[in-house]
């Protein structure tokens, strides 16, 4: 209580100085035994706030070496004191990194510059390589050890230990790691078939993720009527999105692997998307106002929406029926396009 309560009123108190709060957190661990590694761990988020990269690492890696009682809960707080230490030793590494000449960058010889950097390197790798053998979420630890591995070329390791933080039931559901992936696979030109895989289980854990429009020009482009499947429900999820209300690409694509799964006579997988939807997707995308909106402000994106609302809803869509009462005053051509188009693939004929 009063180490909180000390701390507490010296961060709030406008006439604290760092001096203050160094002297009062030297007294917590001197007295307070059960406390100790908490109160090292705060000290160094106060330094490092303060920008004391040095003085925050000297604290840790001494309250690395601290031993009493070895209880669980205090062998769970020296993992984020190694954990902690060794994210100080990658940002030693990238301190030195910036450092060296372009010649020493290029120079694969042993210098003592190179050394010195390859030294951080191992201390921060080994101790964060520990650190993933545990349960939890190491997002700034991951990105850290492959920016490193990186750098030594070392893109297998990378790749391993990425695919394993996302992957591997150690850890709990993460969509960074997903995200993670996926930018090392980009970065390094994969397979569309092993992006397709990151991005199909990020959809799991974040059907409305940004990354969801990339997923979908790729289904897009696929001939497997499995990939115009799940297009179809990655497009009618991302669309059950507010967000995503309004985006004139993904209405497209919805589009696109309509008319892909009616060419396939695979109706039926359009039919099982809006049985699901059917009791509120009309007030939500297909109604009288939002039919004068869209028309006003993105004729594109109407024209598209009467499409989706005339093959679900079929040529009595009052939003199917409105755009085309606008289009017959303003374009005739497309108007008839699209009549074409929901006589050729409604679903209401289809029953």
């Amino acid at each position: 209580v009063i180490w909180r309560m000390g701390t507490e009123i010296l961060l709030h108190h406008p006439e604290t100085r760092d001096d203050d709060i160094n002297s009062f957190h030297s007294q917590m661990k001197n007295i307070g035994l059960k406390i100790y590694l908490k109160v090292c761990l705060e000290h160094a988020f106060h330094m490092l706030c303060g920008g004391n990269l040095d003085e925050a690492h000297r604290g840790l890696t001494v309250a690395e070496s601290w031993r009493y009682g070895g209880t669980y809960s205090q062998q769970e707080l020296l993992k984020f004191i190694q954990a902690y230490r060794a994210l100080l030793d990658y940002c030693t590494w990238c301190k030195k990194r910036s450092m060296m000449s372009k010649e020493d960058l290029e120079d694969h010889t042993e210098t003592t510059v190179s050394q010195d950097l390859h030294n951080y390197f191992r201390q921060a790798f080994v101790t964060m390589q520990e650190i993933f053998k545990n349960p939890g979420v190491w997002d700034p630890f991951v990105i850290s050890c492959v920016d490193m591995l990186e750098f030594y070329e070392d893109h297998e390791e990378a790749l391993k230990l990425l695919e394993f933080y996302a992957y591997d039931k150690l850890f709990v559901p993460n969509p960074n790691a997903f995200v993670y992936l996926y930018t090392f696979l980009k970065k390094h030109q994969a397979e569309e078939k092993a992006i397709m895989k990151v991005l199909k289980s990020l959809h799991q854990h974040v059907p409305s993720h940004q990354l969801m429009l990339e997923f979908l020009e790729l289904l897009e482009k696929s001939k497997k009527q499995k990939h115009c499947k799940l297009g179809l429900t990655v497009s009618f999820t991302l669309l059950d999105y507010p967000d995503w209300k309004n985006n004139l690409d993904v209405w497209k694509l919805l589009v696109k692997q309509m008319s892909k799964a009616a060419n396939l006579k695979r109706t039926e997988w359009i039919q099982k998307q809006w049985e699901l939807r059917i009791n509120w997707w009309p007030d939500f995308h297909f109604s009288v106002s939002q039919a004068k909106k869209n028309f006003i402000e993105q004729r594109s994106l109407a024209y598209r929406k009467a499409l989706v609302a005339g093959v679900l809803q079929g040529k009595g869509s009052i939003y199917f029926k409105r755009i085309c009462r606008r289009w017959k005053i303003a374009k005739k051509s497309k108007l008839k396009r699209m009549k074409k188009f929901v006589v050729k693939h409604s679903l209401v004929q289809c029953e």
